[in-house]
This record gives C-alpha cells, sequence and structure tokens, in this order.
C-alpha cells in the first residue's frame, strides 16, 4: 500500500502544475476516478474537512489520503512524496536563476512573455474540470469564474 503511495503522490508532485485547483482535480482523478479508492461524495466531503484547516487545501487533501489509505506511515509518506517534488523543482530553478539568470545566453529563459499564458491555461483547465464536478452550481460558476479569470487576465 505505501508503495502505491509513493508511486501516485510522487508522480502528482512532480506532474501537478497550476495550484490547489490542477492539485485537487488531479487527485480526484487518480483517487476516485481512476484507482477507486473512494466515492466523489466521499472525495467532496473531504475537501470540505480539508478547507476548515488553514492553509494548503491540496497538500492538506494528499495528506490525508495517504491517511486514509495506510495510516500514520501513509501520511507521512503522502506528505513528503507530495510536497517534495515542489520543493526540489523550486530549489533547483532558484539556483539556476541567482547562479545564470544574469547571463544572455541563459536570462531568457526566465523572462519568456508566453510563461504567464501558459500558467493561467494550466489553471483555468483543472478549475473547469472541477467547476464541472460541483454540478450543482456549474454553469454559474464556471462563466463567473472565467469571465473575471479573463478580465483579469487583460492588459490594461
Amino acid at each position: 500500500m505505501l508503495v502505491e503511495l509513493i508511486t501516485l503522490f510522487l508522480r502528482l508532485g512532480f506532474t501537478a502544475f497550476g495550484g490547489p485547483a490542477a492539485h485537487i482535480a488531479m487527485m480526484r482523478e487518480e483517487v476516485v476516478r481512476r484507482r477507486q479508492w473512494m466515492s466523489d461524495e466521499r472525495f467532496v466531503d473531504l475537501i470540505g474537512i480539508t478547507n476548515l484547516i488553514p492553509g494548503p487545501s491540496s497538500t492538506e487533501l494528499a495528506i490525508y489520503l495517504g491517511y486514509l489509505r495506510a495510516g500514520w506511515p501513509g501520511l507521512f509518506v503522502a506528505g513528503i512524496c507530495f510536497i517534495g517534488p515542489a520543493m526540489l523543482i523550486v530549489l533547483v530553478i532558484s539556483w539556476a536563476y541567482v547562479t545564470y539568470g544574469a547571463l544572455p545566453q541563459v536570462g531568457w529563459l526566465f523572462y519568456q512573455p508566453g510563461l504567464p499564458c501558459w500558467c493561467w491555461f494550466c489553471i483555468c483547465s483543472a478549475s473547469m474540470s472541477w467547476c464541472c464536478f460541483l454540478e450543482a452550481r456549474r454553469s454559474l460558476e464556471c462563466s463567473v469564474f472565467f469571465r473575471s479569470a479573463g478580465a483579469a487576465n487583460r492588459p490594461s
């Protein structure tokens, strides 16, 4: 069971970009649809529980899923495997920026004009999946969210 948690949360830790909305959508896909560890209703209840605790809800959800799946060892394994990759990625990029960011040969990597658009695309696609999951308020929440996201991203 721990190996299953390690592979799942390491993969999510290395590939889940876009913030908590993207993380939770990917966790739902893996835990509810693909692996069928729990029902949609139970997953939504867990999101409600983790939203009551201060801090990043996707990290708390990952830790709680690990706890439900394998007890206290699962809690630590899921937390470390979900948080660790992001920490390492940020550490490597920060080191590269501080060390090589001023060089013209490498500096262009850190100042891409399309990068914010790509980030918005990742966040919006995950949020769209999440909005569609919440069937009761789907049409209203999605339209309001994407209109406000588009207005916020529009150059002034």
